[in-house]
């Protein structure tokens, strides 16, 4: 039986599951295009012993988020999607809700301010209209075994300025969570400086090339003041969390460990 929460994210850097103790807590963000879902999500989720999920989430209208989103949710019996309310421009997608309600799958549209589980969403706000879908991503704050955590799947820069306007010093995390937008710079200073994270993980795939972390960030990022793990580098990361935060590599290895207060354990890629 699971004693602490987990977080883990899968190397392609287009999901993301937290996993608290029962079934119906559980929540995958996101599961990759179709190729991604069918050859690497599922069967890395089943081959750590999930057979079933309790609620899929697909953060905004990329096919490289959600493309898979039919086949996670077939094989892993999923009951409950949360979807955008933000209109998803991607034909693929926006069949989504209609293709979950004919097989009695239960269907929810998210935004800010709403409460998911045990998840505040904080981003986007329903009267929100950006031009690109990643600056539009559905963005999840919440606290495990007291660790505070933001996911910010792939977040774009305009998403960014919109999610520390309205929420500014609250927005603060132990842990934050996100990737690289097709346009425009992924955690800028001004970002960073609201969240203040102990730990940024950049979920990140290594092919193809466009989808690794560009140098001028990577080189900048290396330059905060807080841990920072690539999965491009290190692979897919499990989290466990407790009194201490353990970070774990796909091997078991024990890449990082946190304390309340202070870090022990360190071990960087960079």
């Amino acid at each position: 039986m699971l004693r602490h929460p987990e977080l883990r994210v899968f190397s392609s850097g287009e999901a993301v599951l937290v996993d608290r103790p029962g079934r119906r807590r559980d929540l995958l963000l996101d599961c990759g295009d179709e190729s991604a879902a069918r050859h690497v999500v599922v069967p890395g989720l089943n081959a750590a012993g999930y057979r079933r999920l309790g609620t899929l989430v697909i953060s905004h209208g990329d096919i490289r988020h959600g493309g898979g989103a039919t086949q996670a949710m077939e094989r892993l019996e999923i009951p409950r999607l949360g979807l955008p309310k933000v209109r998803m421009r991607s034909p693929g997608l926006s069949r989504l809700a209609p293709w979950a309600m004919r097989h009695h799958v239960e269907v929810e549209n998210l935004s800010a301010p709403d409460r998911f589980l045990d998840w505040d969403v904080v981003h986007p706000w329903p009267d929100e209209r950006f031009a690109r879908a990643d600056d539009a991503a559905l963005c999840l704050h919440g606290v495990l075994e007291g660790w505070r955590i933001l996911l910010a799947p792939d977040l774009g820069p305009l998403g960014q300025e919109a999610l520390v306007r309205h929420h500014g010093g609250t927005l603060t995390a132990d842990v934050l969570v996100t990737g690289i937008p097709r346009s425009g710079e992924a955690a800028t200073d001004r970002f960073l400086a609201a969240v203040r994270p102990r730990l940024l993980i950049v979920a990140t795939g290594r092919l193809p090339a466009t989808e690794r972390t560009p140098r001028t960030t990577r080189r900048r990022l290396l330059g905060q003041a807080f841990h920072v793990l690539f999965t491009e580098d290190v692979g897919a990361l499990r989290l466990r969390f407790g009194r201490e935060l353990e970070v774990f590599d796909s091997r078991g290895g024990r890449v990082l460990v946190l304390e309340r207060g202070r870090d022990q354990g360190i071990e960087m890629t960079r």
